[in-house]
């Protein structure tokens, strides 16, 4: 058997931050992000929560490279803890390659438009959550996660898609029943319809319906792109068979 002896210390309140070392970004601004606050017991998980939130300050305007170094200071009489946070700050990063991983069926091109970043590019945080966004709103994939990896050189990442691709494909099959108008009608009438929203893995849709009866006979055609070349622009086409 083994036994946890445990001593438990006292409890400590968090008495605040300060910052070292900034100077793109106010202390006032920066220091807004904590989530805890002073005189509220120390809680390690908001704190490093508010951390982050500091850090995604800067990432969000491109600073990838910054250091960010919490050093605590403890008073034992007020039972009380703060920080200070020395901050290394660098210069913004840039995008050195968009490397999507993952895809056996769509192609890179595919992916890569939907994302608002380019090789030479500041590196955005905002940028890669809409690129995000862009694809699982295109329902391609199933999951989407985003990686940063530093670049070649100095202030340079590659930012690295990894997808896993879902199905594309849906196909319908049905049986309608109706009431019939004359005795020598068949009340049944047959349903099917077959879609591809990512046709050869470019992007495009296409599908098709067809609805059977005795007296009428449908089909449908459809095909569509949202993008043409470099563009968002959408384009659609129809075309319609009856008898």
């Amino acid at each position: 058997s083994i036994t946890f002896v445990i001593q438990e210390g006292a409890q400590y309140t968090y008495a605040g931050l300060t910052l070292t070392g900034n100077q793109i970004f106010t202390t006032e601004k920066l220091v807004s992000q904590m989530k805890l606050k002073e005189g509220a017991v120390f809680n390690a998980v908001k704190f490093e929560e508010g951390l982050a939130a500091i850090a995604g300050i800067y990432y969000e305007s491109g600073y990838m490279s910054n250091g960010f170094y919490p050093v605590p200071s403890k008073d034992t009489d007020r039972k009380e803890i703060s920080y200070n946070v020395v901050i290394e700050e660098r210069a913004r990063s840039h995008v050195e390659n968009v490397i999507v991983k993952g895809n056996n069926k769509t192609k890179d091109y595919v992916i890569t438009r939907e994302i608002p970043l380019e090789p030479g590019d500041v590196f955005s945080r905002d940028k890669v959550f809409s690129g995000i966004r862009n694809l699982y709103n295109l329902q391609y994939f199933g999951n989407v996660i985003p990686d940063v990896q530093p670049g070649s050189e100095e202030n340079l990442v590659d930012f690295i898609v990894n997808v896993e691709e879902g199905s594309t494909i849906s196909v319908n099959a049905g049986m309608s029943f109706s009431a019939a108008s004359e005795p020598d009608d068949i009340p049944i009438s047959l349903l099917f319809s077959l879609t591809n929203s990512n046709l050869f893995g470019e992007g495009k849709t296409i599908s098709t319906s067809v609805n059977i009866a005795q007296k009428n006979q449908t089909i449908d055609f459809s095909y569509g792109q949202n993008w043409i070349g470099n563009l968002p622009i959408a384009y659609s086409q129809s075309l319609s068979f009856s008898h």
